[in-house]
């Protein structure tokens, strides 16, 4: 996995976190689980 790859994803992340922050009615727990749906499995 190259450092780019790695630094996209983290952006992604980052940004499907905001963009759920920004929606009502979604608490931490939600946000969390919904994260580790969505993201790849870099690691």
């Amino acid at each position: 996995m190259t450092r780019t790859a790695i630094s996209g994803a983290f952006r992604v992340r980052r940004g499907m976190r905001e963009h759920l922050k920004k929606k009502p009615g979604l608490n931490e727990e939600e946000i969390k689980r919904a994260l580790e749906l969505a993201e790849p499995k870099i690691f």
